[in-house]
Order: C-alpha cells, then sequence, then structure tokens
C-alpha cells in the first residue's frame, strides 16, 4: 500500500514525510494515532483481552490503567476501541454533553458557588465602606 499524505484534520492517513511539520495541528496527530490504535492491530477473535467490563471500569477510574491493561489496549485495536469509547461517554458525562445522570450530577456541583466568593465580597464591601468612612472624617 502506498502512504498518501496527511492533508488535514479531517482526512486520517500516514504523516508527510517530506516536509518540515508531521502534522498540520495537535488534533491531527491524535485523529492519526486513535484511527492507527483502532484499525491497525486487528484481534477479531479477542485473544487474551481483560473484558468489556474492566476496560469500561478503567475507562471511568480517573487513573491509569494497570500496566498489563495499558500494554494490551495498545495492541488490540477490538479493546483500544471499547476503552476509547468507554472514555468519550464517560468525558461526555462529566462535561454535561450528556443527559445522564451523572452528568446532571456534575453539572449541579459546577453550578454552586463557592462559598470563598461570598466572603470576598463581603470582604470587599467592608473594605469600600471603610475607605469611605476614613475620607469623610480624614
Amino acid at each position: 500500500m502506498e502512504p498518501t499524505s496527511y492533508k488535514g484534520d479531517s482526512e486520517v492517513g500516514p504523516p508527510e514525510t517530506t516536509g518540515t511539520r508531521l502534522f498540520e495541528s495537535p488534533d491531527g496527530f491524535v485523529a492519526f494515532t486513535r484511527q492507527h490504535y483502532a484499525s491497525a492491530n486487528a484481534n477479531p477473535q479477542r485473544l487474551g483481552c481483560p473484558g468489556d467490563e474492566l476496560l469500561r471500569r478503567t475507562a471511568r477510574s480517573d487513573q491509569l490503567p494497570d500496566p498489563s491493561v495499558r500494554a494490551h489496549v495498545l495492541k488490540c485495536s477490538e479493546c483500544f476501541r471499547v476503552f476509547q469509547t468507554e472514555l468519550a461517554s464517560y468525558e461526555a458525562a462529566l462535561t454535561g454533553e450528556c443527559p445522564s445522570y451523572r452528568a446532571q450530577a456534575a453539572r449541579s456541583v459546577r453550578l454552586k458557588p463557592a462559598p470563598a466568593l461570598g466572603g470576598l465580597l463581603t470582604l470587599l464591601l467592608l473594605l469600600l465602606a471603610g475607605l469611605y468612612v476614613a475620607g469623610k472624617y480624614f
């Protein structure tokens, strides 16, 4: 198969090797890398796979996968796709792009005003009042 040159973020293919820039943007690099890991190491029989449930729990754990799971995900396109799909779903829920219970809980936490903000505003008002009184009597 003859390599094709990479033109932009919407087209995923091998990077250019003639210029000084391999990709047009970081997003282009990420897209190429994801496409590569999702398709380069086919394992349709899922031989040696840790199981989809473990991959889902790992993607939602907010921690790096165990070294053996990490090594497997980078060698097995099927597991890489499961992990990436679950990770994208989890991130969408946390950012409010998915109308799930977890997303609603995350949004409700983010929308609560910080208690320090109220204290800061009170302190600012007292300072301004003090400056006004000091200017009036001095």
